[in-house]
């Protein structure tokens, strides 16, 4: 028996191994290709209608309480600020008492949805990632179906 005969079935073996490794590389690179199309259909579709943003803000605010947290924190910062106007002796110079109480009243910011920022911060991640996982499957799926397969040492 010559040596030739004795390696042809391991050369069918790996010329097997090495069709189905690019075909695996073939899909794996479609299948990445494709996510990139819907994450991108996705993303221009949460610009245009933002009903996922404003549930995902929803589940944020009922959950942590973010909104009603900021509105109690700005009253109570701006309670402790002084009104400039009643710093010569706590009254207004010049006005009525009504006009003094309505001073003295408790103010607030105007109202911010922090909630409605944090969710799109979450949403804009939680794309990004899946942008990231789908271009490293096209790369991965591009070295498969080119037949580069480095060995354990070529990292």
């Amino acid at each position: 028996m010559s040596t030739t005969q004795m390696l042809e079935p391991q050369a069918h073996k790996y010329d097997a191994i090495s069709t189905f490794v690019r075909i695996a590389g073939l899909s794996l690179l479609l299948v990445g290709i494709v996510a990139v199309g819907v994450l991108l259909k996705t993303v221009w579709g949460l610009f245009e209608n933002d009903g996922l943003v404003t549930k995902v803000a929803q589940n944020v605010d009922q959950s942590t309480g973010l909104n009603a947290f900021l509105h109690g924190m700005s009253v109570m910062t701006l309670n402790r600020i002084p009104d400039p106007r009643t710093l010569m002796g706590g009254q207004v110079v010049g006005s009525s008492p009504a006009a003094n109480a309505q001073v003295n009243q408790p103010q607030a910011l105007p109202h911010f949805n922090a909630a409605y920022l944090t969710s799109w911060i979450i949403v804009l991640i939680l794309l990004s990632l899946l942008v990231k996982i789908a271009f490293r499957a096209i790369s991965e799926g591009a070295k498969l179906a080119s037949g580069y397969l480095p060995r354990l040492g070529d990292r």
